[in-house]
């Protein structure tokens, strides 16, 4: 509906009607433009009702154990005949591996120096569409994602509840847990360095800028959500939950990044190219701005804005 109420404030500002043959549509009365409601109206209802079935079945799917596919882990491939996980007898031993090194008290940067001497890379694995995913060398969030996997124990995850899986499991529960357990021990002094360190690398990155002229903030989150919306079409991720999962950030941390893309395309071009002075625009009022329905609503807002920081830069004396 919001995409349509684009179409409908565009067609507007230059005059156009729409005219429908089937069903009959006509926007240059009032009764066309309450029965074009009513329309979407139902339209949007039926896909929202579409949505609430699929997950109905997708939480009734894990609960019987079922994987509902994503993109694979080491140690499984899909089972071609009904659809499943079955083990990769090469790559399981692998995990074992990694849990065992984990588990017996070695900090990420020892596992990932070992990983590196075997020559061991992450899941290589090709989509349906028969596009290659090559493996890559193990970092930290690989392994964090690996140790918290409940599926190496042969469970499915459904928000807080396990599930036993269809799927034989990799390693046993006990060693599941102590790897589980030492991770959050290597982990912890990272969590409590955490805010000085964020803060100086804060720091260190504005002074690089400064220098050596970065990349404005919004330019790297535009294109950032560009590039995760053409992972979703591609089908290497299936939604904002598992970009959220793979990123290690919130679900609607991703989506205030991907809404983004609701700005209109002239907009998007400038901030890409970094021709205004994104450096002094806050991102909540870019956000914000991507919220307004229509375009041209969308570009008075954008001039004002820019204009507004222009005149709030300090100005730099020679």
């Amino acid at each position: 509906m919001l995409d349509f109420a684009r179409l409908i404030g565009m067609f507007e500002e230059h005059g156009v009607s729409l005219v429908s043959v089937t069903p009959q549509l006509n926007t240059t009365d009032s009764l066309g433009r309450l029965t074009l409601n009513i329309l979407l109206s139902f339209a949007q209802f039926e896909r929202e009702l579409i949505a609430e079935r699929t997950r109905d079945k997708m939480r009734a799917a894990r609960r019987k154990g079922k994987c509902l596919g994503g993109q694979p882990i080491l140690g499984y491939d899909i089972d071609p005949e009904c659809g499943g996980l079955k083990i990769n007898a090469g790559e399981a031993q692998r995990v074992g591996f990694i849990f065992q090194q984990i588990a017996e008290g070695k900090s990420a940067d020892e596992v990932l120096a070992g990983l590196s001497r075997l020559g061991w890379s992450t899941k290589q694995w090709i989509s349906q569409s028969g596009r290659q995913h090559p493996g890559r060398a193990f970092e930290v969030t690989d392994l964090v994602r690996m140790v918290q996997n409940v599926r190496y124990v042969g469970k499915v995850r459904d928000g807080e509840q396990l599930y036993e899986g269809e799927h034989a499991g990799i390693v046993n529960a006990e060693l599941w847990e102590r790897a589980n357990a030492a991770m959050k021990r290597w982990r912890a002094p990272a969590r409590r360095n955490e805010p000085n360190r964020s803060h100086s690398a804060t720091v260190e990155r504005e002074s690089e800028g400064a220098r050596a002229g970065s990349v404005p903030r919004m330019s790297r989150l535009l294109a950032l959500a560009l590039k995760m919306e053409q992972m979703i079409q591609e089908g290497t991720v299936k939604d904002y939950t598992e970009l959220a999962h793979l990123g290690q950030v919130s679900a609607a941390r991703i989506t205030q990044v991907m809404n983004l893309l609701h700005l209109a395309p002239d907009i998007q071009e400038e901030i890409l190219l970094g021709n205004t002075p994104e450096d002094w625009l806050r991102e909540s009022a870019v956000r914000k701005l991507s919220a307004v329905v229509l375009w041209s609503e969308q570009r008075n807002r954008w001039h004002e804005l820019v204009a507004s920081a222009s005149l709030q830069r300090p100005c730099v004396r020679a």
